[in-house]
């Protein structure tokens, strides 16, 4: 016997203590049992109803909880273990009816077993009267037949006087009158209509999960309820609950039913989706509890599937708008230096960066780094760019303006580094260009070294020549003024 189940009383009595007195039910339906059975089905105070379930596997846990007339659930909070016995079966479990069960509420009652590993549900139906309504039951009289005895009434002959015409004695006939039996009718209880029993079927297949979602097909379903996706056990038998993803559905038939489910499972995954009603607080889902599986011909309507998942997808990134390459140019010319300044007359950038001067080296090519002059520029264009040199070059030096940009540390040079040359169309944007050098303090023009007197004292003797011939050409006129 299934000694787990002892608590069958304490929770009957429970349920008494804690609930308020229901209404009695007007008729009273033990159709639908399913895997069990109650005897008697009809009980009263101080009666025992015996149940007995079947259809579950040899000592596995199992759970139960009673369903009162009114709708009040009252179970286990968890499978007993052990409660099945060798046999697949539960039971027998006797069980006497108490005064305080009555105030839970005359009429339809349901007990439920279900089978941790193997979902086996078994459902008895019983029904619960008052004490009163079981001794009228028990009292109520025979049909009575009432008749009233026949009666014979002798009427006394009549003497008349002899005369020639002989009169002869006339007697009443006897009269039996009977009065019919009378039929003292009982009171018949209205004819009881059994709500039809749940039913329905899934109509799902092993697929490919789309947004970690189930489909089904199509669910029929006598009644709303729900579909119910649970879990397996590691042997791919049905975990219980392990509920992954449910959703609420209406009586009639639905087509492609999507539940999404509340985890990732892994690929190849067995599921099981299953057909539940709704019957508690409606559209919340309470199972174990008033939402049971519907089982049809015995059986829980469920479909076993396969699902695979599609390997994760990598999130697109963006697309990467690439900005506009730099561009721009130059515009420069051989020239004389100034205060050991090169003149760029103008540069055009399409964003903030640098004019630089590079050396050549000894073959006239541009030498790298080599940089011995730099001045930042803005976007836009710019003109007469001056930019001075770090180091004195020499006459007849080439140098290699060059465009770059700035898009490091804003206003620090950085080369080699993030400010790279500008190019365009594949050259980069330089400009080479030969300089004449002047010594400070020199007029452009004068030689700069080599017979540096010489010059001088003949600028110096013509200076004094043109003075003397003004003052000869003057005193000429002098004198002619006087001659």
């Amino acid at each position: 016997m299934f000694k787990g189940l002892k608590v069958l009383g304490i929770l009957v009595a429970l349920m008494a203590s804690l609930v308020a007195v229901q209404p009695a039910a007007a008729a009273c339906d033990i159709t639908g049992t399913v895997n069990g059975t109650a005897s008697p089905t009809t009980v009263t105070v101080g009666d025992t109803i015996t149940f007995n379930a079947h259809g579950f596997t040899a000592g596995e846990a199992v759970s139960f909880w009673f369903t009162t007339p009114s709708g009040i659930i009252v179970g286990t909070p968890a499978p007993i273990p052990g409660g099945v016995n060798s046999d697949g079966t539960v039971g027998p479990l006797p069980l006497t009816i108490q005064a305080s069960l009555l105030n839970l509420g005359t009429g339809r009652w349901a007990i439920t077993f279900q089978g941790a590993s193997s979902s086996n549900v078994a459902i008895m139906y019983f029904c619960v009267i008052s004490t009163a309504d079981a001794t009228a039951t028990a009292q109520a009289p025979a049909a009575t037949n009432t008749s009233v005895p026949a009666t014979s009434t002798p009427v006394p002959p009549t003497a008349v006087p002899a005369t020639d015409t002989a009169v002869p004695a006339t007697a009443a006939p006897a009269t039996d009158t009977a009065v019919p039996a009378t039929a003292v009718p009982t009171t018949a209880a209205p004819p009881v209509v059994a709500p039809p029993a749940p039913s329905g079927s899934l109509s799902v297949t092993d697929q490919t999960l789309t947004n970690n979602s189930v489909l089904i097909t199509s669910v029929t379903a006598s009644q709303d309820g729900w579909v119910v996706v649970h879990e397996s056990n590691p042997d791919g038998s049905i975990l219980l609950p392990g509920i992954i993803g449910k959703t609420a559905i209406k009586a009639g038939t639905t087509a492609n039913v999507v539940i999404p489910l509340d985890k990732q499972v892994a690929n190849g995954a067995k599921l099981w989706p299953m057909l539940h009603i709704d019957v508690g607080q409606i559209g919340v889902y309470e199972f174990p509890g008033p939402d049971v599986p519907v089982v049809v011909n015995g059986d829980i309507v469920m479909v076993p599937i396969i699902v695979a998942v599609p390997a994760a997808q990598p999130t697109a990134a963006p697309p990467v708008v690439a900005p506009p390459a730099p561009s721009g140019s130059l515009s420069v010319t051989d020239q004389l230096l100034v205060n050991n300044t090169v003149i760029v007359s103008s540069v055009t950038a399409s964003q903030d960066g640098w004019v630089v001067v590079h050396e050549s080296n000894p073959d006239g090519s541009i030498l790298l780094p080599g940089i011995i002059g730099k001045t930042q520029i803005k976007a836009g264009t710019t003109t007469n760019v001056a930019i001075v040199l770090d180091k004195q070059v020499a006459n007849g030096a080439k140098l290699w303006p060059m465009l770059h940009i700035d898009v490091g540390q804003i206003g620090v040079y950085e080369f080699p580094g993030p400010d790279v040359p500008v190019v365009v169309n594949g050259d980069i944007v330089m400009v080479p260009i030969i300089v004449n050098v002047t010594p400070s303090g020199v007029l452009p023009g004068m030689p700069t070294s080599g017979q540096t007197n010489l010059p001088l004292f003949g600028l110096v003797a013509l200076i004094a020549l043109g003075a003397l011939s003004l003052g000869w050409v003057a005193r000429r006129r002098g004198a002619g003024s006087t001659r």
